[in-house]
């Protein structure tokens, strides 16, 4: 026999403060087209006036959407359940079983810490969004959620205690140099190139063949690694990852403080990043993805934590407390490689790619485009070096696939977890013997280097078979 549903409850009063000045702010910083014309044009002119009645329009519905939002929705934890009701025209009524409760995230913003609140995040399955989001609770009344969905989902407390691992503000530095921004240096420097047509052409020479230029292109692509390194600092700073029982809580953030608690029931896939300066350094960076919908941010997917620097001696401690059922070994270091034809095959497509951007660059630039030519050996040699460190393994109970060079990608699952296994072979590959092997689990996946068209077939076989829950020995070859 059930209990008795317990009473609903609401968010607290000062979410409407916490929620609007976000809310606020993100209209203003995607209205900023507006906010230029307005300042730089006539603001009491008949187009001035009609900027600031879009920007009252937008304003009046982000405070009328906060308003209904904190008066209409209600909350409660009933027979290991969450349900949350909320809508003023169109109701809607959510329930979340707690079993399928992928993770739970606490995040607490300026606003948050200043009034002692907390968002409460929870994520499942079922779509590319969060599921369960109550904006603005006191920590009390956080706690005591999470106590009440603990019942049959354990998660863990606002105070964990098993520290696993910290990063300290010199190695998320480290890992801030690893991280590209070259696509905002692009668009400063893009965005001087559209001042050209307001430049005299005698003027050209002077100031892109000056040291004052070449200055202004060193600081550009400067600034932007700067505001890289930065940004990685805010987002992960004072990073720790603590264990309670079979709980991780990874907590990190500057200004807003983000907690992410994941039962190691519930990791579907673990990726090791290695880049150039990481190998120079001796650390790796280590991602975790449940099947909830990531994070999104600068329109990427994030994964729900990241481990910014972890030393390579670290890595296979590192995974196993993600996945604890798996048994790496040395198995990181000694991958099956891809099939020796893919070599062959990899470098045609770099010659043919470097062909296409060399035609693209004639076109575009004439002559000069022809400088295009020099990145045809680079690429030649990059084929090779991906194709040396490209690996795979399956077996002990995960399945392992090394990709890349420059960035290299070695993705883990646990073959129990498996949830299809695709076949692919296109022209090409077939005309070469080869085939790839896409593994998929729940809200992620991986891709294995080319194979033997019979390795791959065996492979695929294998992982569809009905024991491939039971993670025994694989029949597939070794070495392919």
């Amino acid at each position: 026999m059930s209990e008795p549903a317990p009473p609903w409850s609401r968010l607290h009063p000062l979410s409407l403060v916490v929620n609007l000045g976000p809310r606020a702010f993100a209209v203003l910083r995607g209205s900023w087209p507006l906010l230029v014309a307005m300042f730089v044009g006539n603001p009491l002119g008949s187009s001035g006036l009609a900027d600031v009645s879009v920007l009252l329009v937008f304003g009046l519905l982000t405070v009328s959407s906060t308003v209904v939002h904190f008066l209409t929705l209600r909350y409660r934890a009933h027979d290991g359940k969450l349900e949350i009701k909320s809508g003023l025209v169109s109701r809607k009524v959510r329930v979340l079983d707690a079993n399928r409760i992928q993770n739970v995230e606490l995040a607490r913003n300026v606003l948050h810490r200043v009034f002692g609140l907390v968002e409460v995040r929870v994520e499942t399955a079922s779509g590319r969004e969060v599921e369960g989001l109550l904006s603005a609770l006191t920590e009390p009344d956080a706690a005591a959620l999470i106590v009440a969905l603990r019942r049959t989902a354990p998660v863990a407390s606002v105070v964990p205690d098993d520290v696993v691992w910290v990063n300290s503000p010199t190695e998320l530095i480290a890992y801030g140099t690893t991280v590209s921004r070259w696509g905002l240096a692009l668009a400063i420097v893009g965005g001087g190139f559209e001042l050209l047509p307001a430049i005299r052409p005698e003027q050209l020479p002077g100031m892109f063949g000056s040291i004052s230029g070449a200055a202004t292109l060193v600081f550009a692509l400067s600034g932007a690694w700067v505001l890289g390194v930065g940004g990685v600092l805010v987002r992960h700073w004072g990073f720790r990852l603590v264990r309670r029982g079979d709980v991780l809580v990874a907590e990190e953030g500057l200004f807003t403080r983000r907690q992410v608690q994941i039962r190691r029931g519930k990791v579907q896939q673990v990726e090791v990043i290695d880049t150039p300066i990481g190998r120079w350094g001796g650390f790796v960076t280590v991602t975790v993805d449940t099947a909830a919908a990531g994070q999104e941010e600068q329109g990427a997917v994030q994964s729900e934590v990241t481990l910014p620097f972890v030393p390579r001696d670290r890595v296979g401690a590192i995974v196993g407390t993600f996945l604890p059922t798996v048994d790496l070994g040395a198995r990181l270091d000694h991958l099956s490689p891809p099939h020796p034809a893919s070599l062959t095959r990899a470098r045609i497509a770099a010659v043919w790619q470097g062909v296409a951007v060399l035609g693209v660059a004639v076109a575009v630039a004439g002559g000069w485009g022809a400088l295009a030519g020099l990145l045809l050996p680079i690429w030649w040699v990059g084929a090779g070096l991906e194709h040396r460190t490209a690996g795979w393994h399956l077996g002990n109970g995960v399945i392992v696939s090394r990709l890349g060079w420059w960035r290299r990608v070695t993705s883990l699952a646990e073959l129990r977890k498996v949830q299809s296994s695709d076949f692919v072979q296109g022209l090409l590959m077939r005309r070469w013997g080869l085939a790839r092997v896409v593994v998929r689990v729940a809200g992620a996946g991986l891709v294995l280097p080319a194979l033997g068209e019979e390795d791959a077939r065996r492979l695929h076989e294998r992982l569809v078979a009905a024991d491939a829950s039971a993670g025994g020995p694989s029949p597939v070859s070794a070495a392919p």
